[in-house]
């Protein structure tokens, strides 16, 4: 009887302590609000100071943002990575095999990947430049997030397709003005949310129906395709409380 007693006691113990280790483990997940991609190893310092910008708005807005580099979403640093609820990925295109497993890792655990890049190419040699004769192009219809984008236009007017937390503020089908630049797009499995109007440089013939903001949803998180980040309402919405609980488990 004692011997069962005390076998009892055991695995009481054992079931506590895996309890305990796991709400710490959700306790300490997920702290920060934000981490910006803005990594000195890419050689493209327009970019780097385009990230900058975002990260000073976001601190404006009062939520903890801090800088990340790429190496966030290797396969060592997934500790790390899961500190972040939301990670932006803005205008970086080449990362590594290793680095886009790592943000489909990052997204199935629940988190948020928010970013406009084209996520076109597979760095394969790890040195952070394009080598024609060594990287790779992915195919459109196999992009991370779901958008096959490629050259830029410029956008004439949005339409919200969907109401939802994303288009928060917006009218659906009511199409407004929308004069900023941004890739030119297709779905490729993304849901797209809002959709728009855009020209090519000659001016011409406009691209309608392209998609702006989209989201794909992987596991217990999501990423969201943020065309223009400049558009000020838009960039609220993709980084609100309401989006994050809309579509992640956090």
């Amino acid at each position: 009887m004692k011997k069962y007693y005390v076998l009892g006691l055991m695995l009481t113990i054992f079931y506590v302590s895996l309890s305990l280790n796991a709400e710490d483990k959700k306790e300490n997940a997920r702290k920060i609000d934000v981490g910006v991609l803005s990594d000195p190893k890419f050689k493209m310092d327009w970019y780097l100071k385009r990230s900058e910008q975002y990260l000073a708005k976001l601190l404006a807005a009062g939520m903890s943002a801090e800088k990340v580099n790429a190496d966030i979403f290797l396969p060592q640093n997934k500790d790390k990575r899961e500190q972040y609820k939301r990670i932006a990925v803005f205008y970086y295109y080449l990362f590594s095999p290793e680095m886009y497993s790592g943000m489909e890792d990052y997204v199935k655990n629940g988190g948020l990947l928010i970013t406009n890049s084209y996520m076109n190419s597979l760095d394969m040699n790890g040195n952070y430049v394009y080598d024609k004769n060594i990287d790779k192009e992915i195919d459109g219809a196999n992009r991370l997030h779901g958008i096959d984008s490629y050259a830029a236009v410029q956008l004439q007017d949005i339409t919200p397709k969907i109401e939802c937390p994303l288009t928060k503020g917006l009218e659906k089908g009511q199409a407004i003005k929308c004069p900023f630049g941004m890739s030119e797009t297709k779905g490729a499995g993304a849901t797209v949310v809002i959709a728009g109007t855009a020209f090519r440089g000659n001016g011409q013939i406009p691209v309608k129906e392209m998609p702006v903001v989209a989201f794909k949803q992987m596991g217990n998180g999501a990423i969201i395709y943020l065309g223009p980040p400049d558009h000020a309402a838009l960039f609220k919405n993709c980084f609100s409380n309401e989006v994050l609980e809309w579509l992640t488990n956090n």
